[in-house]
């Protein structure tokens, strides 16, 4: 697979499409194993006129057309006079290509993949907002001369009204900056634990695909990638039901079973008081645990956009003891509570008493487990907040070493079984928990963390910032 996008002789145009096609292609098939609503997947579809490239079909919701374009030079920018130029044959441009598909076909998703990056100066598609579109952008925007004229340009190119173009926009959206290698993360975002998403897996599966197109216009379902994964061996671990969450940006949901979107929650421009803000946060979290139950799955891929105290907590709506068990994937390594925990001397554990309170019903727990000790800050915090409390540190005794998956689990129980000997040993009534470790090991830590006290956690601001009180988790 060539990942060399930029500054190929035109005659790689096609190359350059298709490597990027059949990775989008296999990303979908791996996609059909997990739990969703997606049924078949289909590669330059018979029905699909131009918007053929990869077909989505669905149960519960409306079938997603995908139309790839890899552009030779992708350091020329996204522009609507791109969208809206002729194609080479002085046929229908993009746009109205996608508009006339959408006349016929008034419920299917529509999306438009590219590897050229979005014009910010354009007036129209700078208006495009973070899920990729621009409908409702225009609905709340006080237009300028400039966006009134783009938008003009368009009605004129398309020859439709307003209300019709709005509607159309609502279905279309725009992904840019599709480079092989974002999408490659992806397929292994996707793919793991599962399915090997190693190079060379990734290619074998792509293989596959491209094998399928030569010989006909392949419909993907269940059963057929299955056998496929088998006979290529690339099967990994059993299958696992995702939950994505997005909070600080948005995450690939496309193949999940619950996409719990808590950005508004976390939007700077629009603050939400701290207490309110993680009260809603972990009653969506509960309630996406209690629907993961109903539907049948405690085998759980947790993919995020997160701070450590958000991991955390999504750890504990997964807890242990209600019978789940979670990973999540960070540099291509997938972080398991089923592995087996492998301590090693250079992680080890060792716990600091670094201020000692006589009395108070209150114990601090700094984690830090990374080699940049936060404890300093965390004091002064505490300081300034007139703490009265003890305050612990748990540490590894190399925090400068590299933390294997294995070693991710044995540092998680042994951080909880230090925490549970404190408290056996102060029997505090509240204990403020301040991490500083990578967040996989949040993840499987909140899983664990039960049989303790009432435990408040803390999100670190930035540096000169501190720290304010995140998520309060009762006593369990």
């Amino acid at each position: 697979m060539n990942e060399t996008l930029t500054n190929r002789p035109h005659s790689g145009a096609r190359l350059i499409g298709d490597d990027l096609q059949y990775l989008i292609a296999w990303y979908w098939a791996i996609a059909l194993l997990k739990p969703n609503d997606i049924v078949r997947v289909e590669i330059e579809a018979a029905d699909a006129a131009n918007l053929d490239d990869v077909v989505i079909r669905r149960t519960s919701s409306p079938d997603t057309y995908c139309q790839i374009k890899a552009s030779v030079d992708a350091t020329r920018p996204l522009t609507l006079a791109w969208l809206t130029d002729p194609s080479r044959s002085r046929g229908p441009s993009i746009l109205q290509r996608f508009f006339t598909f959408s006349s016929k076909n008034t419920a299917a998703h529509l999306r438009l993949v590219t590897n050229k990056s979005l014009d910010p100066s354009d007036p129209l598609l700078s208006q495009r907002d973070t899920n990729g579109y621009l409908a409702d952008a225009l609905r709340r925007q006080t237009r300028g001369r400039a966006l009134k004229t783009a938008t003009q340009s368009v009605l004129d190119h398309l020859e439709t009204d307003e209300e019709t173009l709005l509607r159309f926009l609502d279905r279309l959206r725009i992904d840019t900056d599709a480079s092989i290698a974002s999408w490659r993360e992806r397929v292994a975002d996707c793919a793991l634990p599962s399915v090997l998403a190693d190079t060379a897996s990734l290619l074998a599966g792509v293989g596959w695909i491209r094998t399928q197109v030569g010989r006909t216009r392949p419909i993907l379902d269940d059963e057929r990638v299955r056998e496929a994964i088998d006979s290529l061996g690339l099967w990994a671990e059993p299958a696992t039901a995702t939950v994505a969450i997005s909070a600080l940006n948005e995450v690939p949901a496309d193949d999940a079973l619950i996409h719990v979107d808590l950005r508004r929650y976390f939007d700077p421009s629009k603050p939400i008081e701290g207490s309110a803000r993680w009260s809603a946060v972990v009653s969506h979290l509960e309630t996406t645990a209690q629907q993961c139950v109903a539907l049948g799955h405690t085998n759980i891929m947790v993919r995020g956009s997160c701070r450590l105290p958000l991991w955390f907590v999504a750890g504990h709506s997964l807890l242990d003891t209600k019978g789940f068990d979670v990973c999540t994937v960070a540099h291509n390594r997938t972080w398991s509570s089923v592995l087996q925990p492998s301590l090693t001397s250079s992680n080890t554990i060792k716990s600091d008493k670094l201020v000692e309170a006589s009395g108070g019903d209150s114990a601090a727990i700094a984690v830090s487990v990374v080699a940049d000790d936060p404890t300093p800050e965390i004091i002064d915090y505490l300081t300034e907040n007139s703490y009265s409390g003890s305050l612990f540190r748990i540490r590894r005794a190399e925090p400068s070493t590299l933390i294997s998956a294995e070693q991710g689990q044995a540092l998680a129980l042994a951080i909880r079984n230090e925490a549970r000997a404190l408290c056996r040993h102060l029997r505090p009534s509240k204990l403020h928990l301040f991490l500083a470790c990578p967040a996989p090991v949040a993840l499987l830590l909140g899983r664990l963390w039960d049989r303790l006290p009432q435990t408040t956690t803390y999100e670190y601001l930035g540096s000169g910032t501190g720290y304010e009180p995140a998520v309060v988790l009762q006593s369990s």
